[in-house]
């Protein structure tokens, strides 16, 4: 174990303390009071430096085009498809293999990301995912590599270009970050470039982690550092740190302008007080432009205890309501989105001001 992976299983340890005494409105809702338990007791058996192939992280944060019925059977599975590419069926194994393992859907994702791709700034041609955290899934066009969550957020992205065509975009804020996908594409796009993530325990510890694995322990400012601060003022942060991970509770202290604002499903594992008083503080930091990602018909609805779901499920108009000094822009979900088997079909939104 190296050290920045017990620097970072440390600060878990500090986190989850703290968010014992939180305020309720800074704390894991219905949907990741489940999620917490099965990814923390993960981590604490296997450690940081897999964390993209354990199966909590892959179920909650880490998520895999490859179906799981191929995941759990592949020892069955392969030889059934190079079987098939014996018979004169044009590969119809190679085929096969391509919609079980992620890769078809992964090179549409990717075609829709570079035809929509241009160049204005963030620059995202070359934008290629690190290999930190063992990930079990990686697809490689072009010489660069693309996982699930990395495309999503390129998608994303070129998305936003493609009807704003912004500025310059210098500061970041994001809620719900993940392990730090969105961070390592800004950061990688401009050098000069800050990344906020806020984010419950164990994540924003797994996102500090990655972000360090990538771009070294300097660069980014740990929950450990900031803890004690009264103010998080983003105009004072020292330049040599590109990138902050927060947890939920310091979100009040943080201060000064963004230029976006993303969310990406995390405000609908939230319920809808939870995510009205979010919106209320990221719009005390003037971003210029808001991204969204959510289930158009909003996350399925707890049925007990021990399953993932929320009381209440959050649906884009009212997210829109409540970010009351915007308008949107557009939406799209068969494109930039996805239009899913299940009806839980994923949309890409763009606001800006009034």
């Amino acid at each position: 174990m190296d050290d920045n992976e017990k620097k970072c299983l440390t600060i878990l340890e500090i986190m989850l303390a703290d968010m014992r005494t939180a305020d309720s409105l800074y704390a894991p809702t219905d949907f990741w009071g489940v999620g917490v338990k099965r990814i923390v007791n993960e981590i604490r058996e296997k450690g940081l430096s897999s964390f993209r192939s354990h199966r909590s992280a892959n179920s909650l944060f880490v998520p895999l085009y490859s179906w799981l019925l191929y995941r759990n059977h592949q020892e069955l599975i392969d030889p059934l498809l190079a079987w098939l590419d014996t018979l004169p069926y044009r590969k119809a194994g190679s085929h096969l293999a391509n919609v079980l393992t992620g890769r078809a859907n992964a090179l549409a994702d990717y075609r829709v990301f570079r035809a929509a791709d241009s160049t204005d700034p963030p620059m995202l041609s070359e934008s290629s995912e690190s290999n930190a955290g063992q990930p079990i899934e990686h697809f490689n066009f072009n010489s660069c590599n693309y996982s699930l969550s990395f495309l999503n957020y390129l998608k994303g992205l070129v998305f936003l270009k493609k009807h704003l065509r912004p500025g310059t975009i210098k500061r970041t804020l994001e809620i719900g970050g993940g392990f730090g996908t969105l961070g390592e594409i800004m950061l990688k796009a401009d050098d000069k470039s800050l990344y906020v993530d806020v984010d419950l325990p164990p994540v924003a510890a797994v996102a500090t982690y990655y972000l360090r694995e990538v771009f070294g322990e300097a660069a980014v400012l740990g929950y450990d550092q900031t803890r004690e601060w009264k103010h998080i003022d983003i105009d004072k942060i020292p330049a040599s740190c590109r990138a902050v991970i927060l947890c939920p509770w310091q979100l009040p202290k943080l201060h000064g302008k963004i230029d976006l604002f993303a969310n990406f499903i995390s405000f609908q594992e939230m319920e809808p007080d939870i995510v009205q008083n979010y919106i209320k503080l990221v719009q005390d930091h003037e971003p210029e432009y808001v991204l969204l990602r959510n289930l158009k018909e909003g996350k399925r609805k707890k049925t007990s205890p021990d399953t993932l779901g929320v009381k209440e499920p959050v649906l884009l108009n009212e997210m829109i309501s409540w970010f009351n000094q915007y308008k949107n822009v557009v939406s799209d979900t068969v494109s930039f989105g996805e239009l899913k088997i299940d009806n839980f079909h994923s949309e890409i939104t763009v606001l800006t001001k009034k």
